[in-house]
């Protein structure tokens, strides 16, 4: 049973009519008809009203999990919230200070939840073995910062962002999933139970020093080969994007600076790559230009002006 079978399913045990459920979600009665015949699965941002319309977890909606009692909904929400916020658990309440860095911007089970459903909606075969691989692989590591967030919400992150610009498909989710495995988990890309298709993508996004080679010569040709392979093109571009966002957490002020540098020489350049060689990547390189230069500007910024104020 699916996510649109159990949504119908929870209906009918409520005896609500589609119409009615569309009202509290707040969608058409034809959007609701759509779901249930599985013709394409709810919005991300849907998935917590829906549970709470339907006085059960996303969890089950997705997963078809039996319900724990934490997890159910007892009241329609008042307030709609998207299912990648991260609130405290068990009704626990914080002081939230907006002025305080939140390395953990959102939260990795509901980004777990809303990739898997997006897989299982669309039938996405490698998605749905590359999830619990990288999960399995990146067990027990953590990004780079003080709060040590699980790895696997660098990832899923990309995932999420690749469903939002559109790239649904089924090689390019896996890839961005599994892109970090073979190089921080000392797996190569043939041991893998993936299609060959993301083997060869993977293998492209596997940085390594031949012998005879320097780091940066190393650098150049990784960068030189990858715009040979569209998925891995675009998964780079996306797991850059990722990185810049949240590297002054966790760099130190020299790291940053390189990591400018480096992203300007070698990255941005993938982005002409997208728009010319892929046309139909167009609109999302614009997109990500747009998101990667504001950052970059933003932070050579504030560093200019740091040290501007050192040498006052």
């Amino acid at each position: 049973m699916d996510i649109g079978r159990r949504i119908a399913k929870k209906r009918r045990e409520l005896q609500l009519t589609q119409n009615e459920l569309a009202k509290r979600v707040g969608v058409s009665f034809q959007a609701v008809s759509s779901w249930e015949r599985e013709e394409y699965a709810p919005d991300i941002d849907r998935l917590e009203k829906i549970a709470g319309a339907l006085h059960t977890s996303v969890t089950f909606l997705v997963e078809g999990q039996a319900e724990k009692k934490r997890d159910v909904i007892k009241e329609y929400p008042k307030q709609e919230q998207a299912v990648w916020d991260d609130e405290p658990e068990d009704g626990q309440k914080e002081e939230i200070d907006s002025w305080r860095p939140k390395e953990r911007m959102f939260s990795e089970k509901n980004m777990y939840t809303f990739v898997r459903s997006a897989a299982v909606a669309r039938n996405l075969n490698q998605t749905m073995k590359a999830l619990p691989l990288m999960k399995q692989y990146h067990a027990g590591q953590t990004r780079k910062g003080r709060e040590k967030i699980p790895y696997i919400i660098h990832p899923l992150m990309m995932a999420c962002h690749c469903l939002a610009l559109g790239f649904s498909d089924d090689d390019i989710l896996a890839t961005a999933l599994l892109h970090d495995v073979c190089e921080d988990c000392h797996v190569t890309p043939d041991e893998l139970p993936v299609t060959d298709s993301v083997k060869k993508s993977l293998d492209r996004l596997t940085f390594e020093v031949l012998d005879g080679e320097t780091k940066e010569q190393a650098k150049a040709r990784y960068f030189a080969e990858i715009p040979q392979d569209r998925v891995a093109t675009i998964v780079k571009v996306i797991d850059r994007c990722n990185n810049i966002s949240t590297m002054a957490f966790s760099f130190p002020r020299k790291k940053i600076v390189e990591y400018i540098e480096e992203t300007e020489q070698y990255v941005m350049p993938l982005l002409v790559v997208m728009k010319n060689m892929y046309p139909e990547c167009y609109n999302a390189a614009f997109l990500l230009k747009y998101q990667m230069r504001g950052i970059l500007e933003s932070l050579k910024s504030m560093i200019a002006k740091e040290q501007a104020g050192f040498q006052a």
